[in-house]
């Protein structure tokens, strides 16, 4: 968490939109991309076979944000799903994980 954010500051993005488009909200994309760009072209084709996809996850101060994304042929990442939780819950493999922090832990 670089910056405290919140859910309206990503209410713009939608389907389709590009990595870049979130880097101009959120300052720790660079760091998911030097992951995403990691990973081989096999890797992730497994990897969606299994239901696990690039993923950033954003706490915010008012519930937790995931963005999943594709890489394009000419190595771009474009958003395929975003998912919601105010209450701060998101599923995954494992089940669900709650994602809540105190007030004062948050970045100023």
């Amino acid at each position: 968490m670089k910056k405290k954010l919140a859910y309206k500051d990503f209410s713009q993005l939608r389907l389709g939109d590009n990595l870049q488009k979130v880097e101009q909200i959120d300052p720790v994309i660079p760091l998911y991309r030097r992951v995403f760009d990691e990973a081989t072209d096999h890797v992730l084709k497994l990897n969606k076979e299994m239901g696990i996809y690039l993923t950033s996850v954003h706490l915010l101060t008012d519930g937790i944000l995931k963005i999943e994304y594709d890489r394009t042929d000419d190595g771009e990442y474009v958003i395929t799903n975003i998912v919601y939780n105010e209450d701060f819950i998101l599923n995954g493999l494992d089940g669900q994980t709650c994602y809540r922090i105190h007030e004062v832990d948050y970045v100023d």
